[in-house]
Order: C-alpha cells, then sequence, then structure tokens
C-alpha cells in the first residue's frame, strides 16, 4: 500500500521540478538543480524525513561508524 503525505506547497513546487525533468542526463539534473535554491532544497528534504522517507545523514554516519567499531565521529575523522 502507498503512503501519501501532505508537503508543503514550496516542497511540492522542487519535487516537481526534479521529477518533471523525466529522462535526461546528468549534466541536465545539474543544471536544474542549479536553478532551485539551496533554502528550497532544504524544505523539501525536511519534509520527507519528517515523514520518515529520508533518513539524516548524521543517521547514517553514526551507523555507518558504529559498523567500523568506532564509537564517535571525532575519533574516526582522528584515526
Amino acid at each position: 500500500m502507498m503512503k501519501t503525505i501532505e508537503l508543503s506547497e514550496k516542497s511540492s513546487w522542487v519535487l516537481n521540478v526534479i521529477t518533471d525533468l523525466g529522462p535526461c542526463s546528468a549534466e541536465q539534473v545539474m543544471a536544474k538543480c542549479v536553478e532551485i535554491e539551496q533554502a528550497e532544497l532544504m524544505y523539501l528534504l525536511h519534509d520527507l524525513s519528517v515523514h520518515g522517507l529520508l533518513v539524516r545523514p548524521e543517521i547514517d554516519e553514526k551507523i555507518l561508524y558504529e559498523v567500523k567499531g568506532v564509537s564517535t565521529r571525532e575519533h574516526a575523522l582522528a584515526s
């Protein structure tokens, strides 16, 4: 069953800009992303993470360091 979520207007706009590209080259994707301001992209990322559709990078890093057997990020960077 698909999960339906409500996105803010800004998030919906950013998602539409990205998904309306259809099949295209990496250069086209980058060109389109340059048109989207970072703040607007952050709205989308925030909305997705709130709905559990996106794992925050810090969580991924923590898991990565725990897998390596390193307890903290600082320790991992030092080694």
